[in-house]
């Protein structure tokens, strides 16, 4: 990124596209799971969710060691 102004437009179109997603995803689970397995399948869509957001909050360690140009 060379600018904010780059980084804002990223985050708010990555934000705009991951609307998408969750809906989209409940419904592969309700296709690809019987119905007396799609308690199991949703508990493991959503836990994915929250897991995912902890492993990238773990970003914000980079971030502060290498600045948020150069961060992975």
């Amino acid at each position: 990124m060379d600018s904010f102004e780059a980084f804002a437009v990223g985050r708010l179109s990555l934000g705009a596209l991951q609307s998408f997603m969750v809906p989209f995803g409940y419904g592969l689970v309700d296709k690809w799971f019987a119905p007396s397995q799609r308690g199991t399948g949703t508990s493991i869509f959503n836990s994915a969710i929250y897991i995912g957001g902890a492993v990238a909050s773990l970003n914000l360690l980079f971030t502060e060691k290498l600045g948020w140009r150069t961060d992975l």
